[in-house]
C-alpha cells in the first residue's frame, strides 16, 4: 500500500468512526497478542499446566510418602449395650478418652505393583469414674507389605503411559497455538478486506458522483441520452447504498478482532497489507519427516496403543485375584508411657486373601475378549488416521507450494484491473465507451483487489498450517515457542 493511500485510509476511517485513536495495526502484532493474551491462548496454557501437574502428580507416586494420622481425642460417655457370659443383655456405663497417633512411610514398588510401609504408632485410653485408669499401647516400629499376586501392575503402565501423555499434551499446546494464529490471521484479513472494500466504496461513490455530475450537463449539451444519464444517476445511488453498508461490516469486523485480542474498543486500527515470505518451495519428504517427529499424532498413538493394552492386562488380572497382606513388626502396653516401650513383644501377621471365580458363565473371559478386540479397533484406526495424516500433509504441502504462483497471478491482476480502471474513466469521459463498460472495469477492478488479498491470506494459512503439522519454521524468521517449561511454573 502506497504511502498516499495508506494516508487516505486514515482519513476515511477517522471521518467514519468517532472513536479516539486511529493507529496502524499489523499483523505481526495481532499474532503477538493473540498468543499472549488471547482467551484461547489462556485455554491452551491452562491446559498443558493442567497436564503438567498430573504428571507431576503421577511421578510422585514413585516417591516414599510420609503421613501422620490420629485421632486427638476421641471422647465417649453414656450407655453401651453388653452381652455377658450368660447370654443376657445390659447397659453399662462409659466414660472414656482416646487419643491415638500413627507416624508413617508407604513406598510404592513399580516392579511388583506392590507397597511396602514402615510405621510407628502410640494409643492412649483413659476411662474416668470410680474404677479410673488408663493404657498405653505403643507399636515402636511395624512392616508391612502388601503384594497383588496375579492382579495387573498399576503403576508400571501408568509410568509408561504418563510420560507419553505429557509429551503429547506439549505438542498439543504448541499446535494450538499455531491455531490460534491462524484464527487472528483470518480475523486481521477480514478487516483488511472490510478496509479496502470500503475504500473502494468510498472512491467508487465519489467517482459515481463527479460522472453524474459530468453526465448532467453533457445531457443538457444533447451528448448522451436520458438512458445513459439515469444509468449514471442509478450508479450512485447503488454506491451510496454500497458505502454505507460497507461501513456497518468494517465496524463489525473490526470489533471482532479487537475482541479477540481483547484490546478495548475505543480505538480504529488500520490494517497494513502484509508481505509474502520469500521461501523456497518445500519438500513433502522433508516436511513429513519434521511432522512425524514433532506432530502430537505419533505421541497419540503410542497412548492409545498402551492404554489398549492396559486395558487387556486390567481384564486379564480380574480373573484371578489372590492378594498377600504381611506385617511384622513390635508392640507394648503399660498403663504408663514409658514402660509400654520397655516390655515389647513380637506382632506379626500374614494373610493371604483368594477370590476364585468357580463358575462365571464366560463373563471373565467375555471381557478379555472383549479388551482384546477393542485393541484391534484402536489399531486399525490408528492406521487409518496415520494414512489420513500422510495425506493431509501431501495435500498441503501441494496447495503451499502452488500458492505462491496463486499470489504473485492475483497482484498482477489486481495493477492491471487498477489501470484498466482508470484509463475507462477517461475514455468514458471522451465518449467512446458506454455506462456498461464503465461499470465492468469498476467491477473488474474492485473485484481483483479483493481476490489478492484473499490469495494473500490463503498463503499465511497454509504456512501456519504446516507449520502446526510439523511444530518447525521452514524460514528461521518465526520460531516455534517453546517455553513449555517457564508456562508450565508459572
Amino acid at each position: 500500500m502506497s504511502k498516499k493511500i495508506y494516508l487516505v485510509v486514515l482519513g476515511v476511517l477517522l471521518a467514519l468512526s468517532s472513536l479516539a485513536e486511529v493507529r496502524d495495526f499489523s499483523m505481526e502484532k495481532a499474532i503477538l497478542l493473540a498468543r499472549t493474551q488471547s482467551v484461547s491462548a489462556a485455554t491452551s496454557r491452562n491446559r498443558l499446566r493442567a497436564a503438567y501437574w498430573r504428571y507431576v502428580a503421577n511421578r510422585a507416586t514413585l516417591l516414599p510418602e510420609l503421613s501422620f494420622t490420629g485421632t486427638l481425642p476421641d471422647f465417649k460417655r453414656g450407655y453401651n449395650l453388653y452381652q455377658n457370659a450368660q447370654g443376657g443383655y445390659q447397659f453399662v456405663r462409659t466414660n472414656v478418652m482416646q487419643l491415638s497417633g500413627e507416624l508413617s512411610v508407604v513406598q510404592n514398588i513399580p516392579w511388583t505393583g506392590g507397597t511396602i510401609g514402615l510405621s510407628s504408632s502410640l494409643e492412649r485410653v483413659e476411662t474416668y469414674g470410680t474404677n479410673s485408669s488408663q493404657r498405653f499401647l505403643s507399636v515402636p516400629i511395624r512392616l508391612t507389605l502388601t503384594q497383588p499376586i496375579f492382579g495387573v501392575n498399576t503403576f508400571r503402565w501408568e509410568n509408561k503411559i504418563e510420560p507419553i501423555r505429557y509429551k503429547e499434551a506439549q505438542q498439543v499446546y504448541l499446535n494450538e497455538v499455531e491455531q490460534t494464529t491462524r484464527e487472528v490471521i483470518k480475523r486481521y484479513f477480514d478487516l483488511l478486506i472490510a478496509q479496502e472494500t470500503l475504500l473502494s466504496a468510498q472512491q467508487n461513490e465519489v467517482n459515481a458522483r463527479k460522472l453524474y455530475d459530468i453526465a448532467q450537463v453533457r445531457r443538457q449539451n444533447g451528448e448522451i441520452s436520458l438512458n445513459d444519464e439515469r444509468r449514471l444517476q442509478l450508479n450512485l445511488l447503488n454506491a451510496t447504498s454500497t458505502r454505507t453498508a460497507e461501513e456497518t461490516n468494517w465496524r463489525a469486523q473490526l470489533f471482532r478482532l479487537q475482541s479477540y485480542l481483547g484490546l478495548p474498543s475505543g480505538d480504529t486500527l488500520v490494517a497494513v497489507m502484509p508481505e509474502m515470505l520469500a521461501h523456497a518451495q518445500l519438500q513433502f519428504d522433508e516436511v513429513y519427516q519434521y511432522a512425524n517427529t514433532n506432530n502430537s499424532f505419533q505421541r497419540y498413538a503410542a497412548r492409545e496403543r498402551l492404554e489398549a493394552d492396559y486395558a487387556v492386562a486390567k481384564a486379564k488380572g480380574k480373573r484371578y485375584g489372590i492378594n498377600l497382606f504381611a506385617s511384622v513388626g513390635y508392640t507394648g502396653q503399660e498403663e504408663r508411657l514409658r514402660s509400654s516401650y520397655e516390655q515389647l513383644i513380637d506382632n506379626q501377621e500374614v494373610r493371604i486373601g483368594v477370590s476364585v471365580p468357580i463358575l462365571d458363565w464366560g463373563k471373565r473371559k467375555g471381557q478379555v475378549k472383549t479388551a482384546e478386540w477393542n485393541r484391534e479397533v484402536v489399531e486399525t484406526q490408528l492406521q487409518r488416521e496415520a494414512q489420513t495424516f500422510q495425506q493431509d500433509i501431501y495435500i498441503l504441502v501441494e496447495r503451499y507450494n502452488n500458492q505462491q504462483f496463486q499470489l504473485q497471478v492475483a497482484e498482477k491482476s489486481d495493477s492491471i484491473a487498477q489501470l484498466r480502471y482508470q484509463t475507462s474513466i477517461e475514455v468514458f469521459l471522451l465518449g467512446k465507451i458506454g455506462v456498461l463498460e464503465l461499470n465492468d472495469a469498476q467491477q473488474s477492478k474492485d473485484n481483483a483487489r479483493i481476490q489478492r488479498i484473499r490469495q494473500l491470506w490463503q498463503f499465511w494459512d497454509y504456512f501456519y498450517r504446516v507449520r502446526a503439522l510439523t511444530l518447525h519454521d521452514f524460514t528461521g524468521m518465526l520460531p516455534i515457542d517453546n517455553e513449555i517449561e517457564e508456562i508450565v511454573r508459572r
